[in-house]
């Protein structure tokens, strides 16, 4: 494979995962069922089946759960063959808990994806969680609401960035 095409690959495999953590964020059914080829299967651990059902699940689950959340992405190491890769991409999240929005869940961990490219276009066929750490402590909504004028994430539309990337796409609210 040369340069210029593995590159791509890479950039566009990166661009589902990031897509996919946006949609778990903003929680965006349509968004995180689109990282999916539909045929996919899911190992989230608390949930294992096809892509088509973690959607509606993992949605009911964040939005039951949490209050607000981030996942941030961090290096990805990726092997192909052919038409198809295996990526082992770190990432770290925090989840504001519903119940108590004074505390926050932290969780590290690495997506473990095998993905396929298919009529050019790459998405997640086959993925594993692995959670590395998981941990809790204080830190929420509480302290969030003290600062004025702070600007806090939500899930949904009611999020900030919803509105900014409506006004660049023309739909302005």
């Amino acid at each position: 494979m040369d340069f210029d095409a593995q590159l791509a690959d890479r950039l566009a495999i990166q661009s589902v995962l990031s897509s996919y953590c946006r949609g778990i964020d903003r929680l965006e059914g349509a968004r995180i069922a689109d990282a999916y080829w539909p045929d996919a299967i899911d190992d989230h651990g608390i949930f294992v089946g096809t892509a088509t059902d973690f959607v509606p699940f993992i949605l009911r689950y964040m939005a039951d759960a949490y209050a607000g959340t981030a996942h941030r992405l961090g290096q990805s190491y990726i092997e192909f063959s052919g038409d198809e890769a295996v990526a082992e991409t770190y990432f770290a999240s925090q989840h504001r808990l519903r119940d108590d929005e004074a505390r926050i869940e932290a969780v590290d961990g690495r997506y473990v994806d095998r993905l396929q490219r298919r009529d050019d276009v790459w998405k997640i066929f086959r993925r594993l969680v692995v959670i590395d750490f998981l941990r809790e402590h204080e830190g929420g909504a509480p302290r969030l609401a003290d600062i004025e004028g702070l600007t806090v994430g939500r899930h949904g539309d009611d999020d900030p960035s919803c509105a900014i990337f409506a006004d660049l796409r023309g739909n302005r609210s």
